[in-house]
């Protein structure tokens, strides 16, 4: 009796084991649905869109409703070592300058191409070296890729200049740095410009990434048609505008950012002390602590006696007449200056910012100004 009630609870234990481990392994699911449909549905990863060039200014990103012949040579010479980086299409590349020479004219330079967003200038980036020589029949450019950047030496010995392309595809960024290993040249700090007078572009996901940046936009009343008139002689004016003593100028002009102070005037020499600060990255704040601000001090004689000021891609001249004016060359005979001047009446750097809308900018004589806005 003992061993069938003993083989009975057994066979019971048995049933129950079974059933309770056939609920936890086999849950039940409704009729038609696979296995793989009652797992909890997993995101597809997003798709990080790639970054394009776009303009500061939309309104005036096409070259063909400015005036004038665009192409030319970029205003600043370029000292060995220094770095630029070109963009054109998809790919994105640098030059460095590795030797400029005066006899004969010829340069040497180390290059580097980057064709996929997100990548910088790495280990496995496609590297390699060129040459040029001075050419003045035909012009001569730095060769790598896509890229055919025109090139000329400038005085003095050892130092020289690029050109933007003729057909004003390739876009050009002058840097402050001296080597391109690890650098991101998508990074929005560097401001690429494919012609005279271009507002820049700096490459974004997306225009959204732009909404918050201010451009500048001409006064009411100053149409895009408005320009620069002659003089009687027949030639354009010069931009002066009145500066004093410690009086702060601002330049802008290809996405760069220039402060200009004239600390003191010696009328009894003709001659002034002046203290200037640039930016390249787009920021309109010449604080001197930060690490993107170049800074410099000088000593300038009134115009026609000594080399002008001159500091990044912005040269201007000092008058000591009256209470001192600096005189901005126009370019050509477009009568436009090379870049835009604001004076401030605003002492020292410290506390403004050159994208602030209460200052005026220039850019012929005549001109009713432009100011920063947002749009």
């Amino acid at each position: 009796m003992r061993a069938r009630n003993h083989t009975r609870w057994c066979a019971l234990a048995v049933v129950v084991l079974t059933t309770t481990c056939g609920r936890h392994s086999d849950p039940p699911r409704a009729t038609g649905q696979s296995p793989a449909s009652a797992l909890p549905a997993t995101a597809a990863p997003r798709q990080e869109e790639a970054r394009r060039l776009v303009s500061l200014d939309p309104s005036r990103a096409n070259p063909a409703s400015l005036r004038g012949d665009q192409t030319g040579w970029i205003k600043e010479r370029l000292t060995v070592g220094r770095v630029v980086l070109v963009a054109r299409g998809s790919a994105v590349g640098a030059i460095r300058m590795t030797r400029q020479s005066s006899s004969p004219w010829h340069a040497e330079y180390e290059w580097a191409l980057c064709d996929r967003d997100g990548g910088g200038f790495a280990v496995d980036a496609t590297r390699g070296t060129g040459s040029v020589v001075l050419d003045v029949d035909h012009g001569s450019a730095l060769m790598f890729g896509p890229f055919e950047v025109p090139w000329a030496p400038t005085d003095p010995p050892g130092s020289g200049t690029v050109g933007y392309s003729k057909d004003q595809q390739t876009a050009i960024c002058v840097t402050d740095l001296e080597t391109f290993d690890g650098v991101d040249p998508r990074d929005r700090r560097f401001v690429y410009c494919r012609f005279h007078d271009d507002p820049g572009a700096v490459f974004v996901r997306d225009g959204a990434e732009l909404a918050a940046l201010p451009r500048l936009v001409r006064e009411p009343g100053g149409a895009e048609s408005d320009g620069p008139r002659r003089a009687p002689s027949g030639s354009f004016r010069t931009l002066r505008p009145d500066v004093r003593e410690g009086e702060l100028v601002f330049c802008y002009g290809n996405g760069v950012f220039g402060g200009l102070v004239f600390t003191k005037f010696d009328r009894a020499t003709s001659s002034a002390e002046f203290e200037w600060r640039l930016r390249r990255d787009g920021s309109g704040l010449l604080v001197d602590a930060s690490p993107d601000v170049r800074t410099g001090r000088g000593t300038v004689r009134e115009q026609g006696k000594g080399p002008p000021v001159r500091f990044g891609p912005f040269t201007m001249a000092w008058d000591p007449w009256d209470s001192g004016h600096v005189s901005v060359e126009c370019e050509d005979e477009s009568g436009f200056a090379p870049f835009y001047v604001a004076v401030t009446g605003h002492s020292g750097f410290d506390g403004v910012d050159a994208r602030s809308e209460q200052w005026l900018y220039l850019h012929f004589d005549g001109d009713r100004g432009s100011k920063f806005r947002r749009p």
